[in-house]
């Protein structure tokens, strides 16, 4: 079966807009020139060590936090790689500035991943790239580390065009799907990635947020609770 998880609603930080926009010199641009200031390079762990001090420093919020980080983490590390691959494939819907991206790296150990995070936002999308970059480059040969496949890219208006294009460059599907984008979207991006063939039995399905924002995501909880079969994918 599908695994469909969603996370517990914790202590919300609401800082002033002016702060956490979605362009340049908010806490979000400090946050990650912090990280890569102060952690070291290459150390996945030190990287979100340094990331949840800042964010506490200024009431929390900027980043999951360590209890929604723990349960990403640990997803990744119960996972197993389907029998034919050697990498786990997790999708990232909704990246924000990278932090969420760590905590899937952290949980996957010295096993082979190809994580791809999207983002709406593009300085978000561009705060992502150098926070994981810094966080998975070897400091001594200035190169990604081997077990480790990153791609950030724009959502796109369709999911079905990003999942053709996935497939297109051998992500043929999803061992993990994060949704953390708009939460209207939850339900249609799902039921597109099953009929595409990109999520189905055996893929965990993580949402952010199912508590605070339950209403704008009802059509999607009405369909977990609801235990509906999802639709069989498409034959191509």
């Amino acid at each position: 079966k599908t695994v469909v998880g969603d996370f517990k609603p914790g202590n919300v930080y609401h800082p002033n807009p002016d702060d956490h926009r979605a362009d340049s010199g908010g806490l979000d641009d400090r946050l990650v020139d912090h990280v890569v200031k102060t952690a070291e390079g290459g150390s996945v762990k030190d990287c979100i060590f340094k990331a949840e001090g800042f964010s506490a420093k200024y009431g929390g919020g900027l980043t999951l936090g360590d209890e929604k980080g723990e349960i990403l983490s640990f997803t990744v590390a119960t996972t197993k790689i389907p029998t034919g691959r050697d990498q786990l494939q997790i999708l990232e819907l909704g990246s924000h500035s990278g932090d969420g991206t760590l905590r899937f790296l952290k949980g996957v150990g010295k096993r082979k991943v190809k994580i791809v995070s999207v983002e709406e936002n593009p300085h978000w999308l561009q705060l992502g790239k150098q926070l994981v970059s810094y966080a998975i480059r070897d400091p001594s040969t200035g190169k990604t580390k081997h077990t480790i496949r990153y791609k950030a890219m724009l959502m796109p208006e369709d999911m079905a065009d990003l999942v053709e294009s996935l497939q297109g460059s051998g992500m043929d599907r999803a061992d993990i799907v994060f949704m953390d984008h708009q939460p209207g979207r939850f339900k249609q991006d799902l039921m597109k990635m099953v009929e595409l063939g990109f999520a189905g039995p055996g893929t965990a399905v993580i949402v952010d947020n199912a508590g605070t924002k339950a209403a704008m995501m009802k059509d999607y909880l009405d369909l977990v609770q609801a235990g509906v079969p999802l639709p069989r994918p498409v034959v191509r």
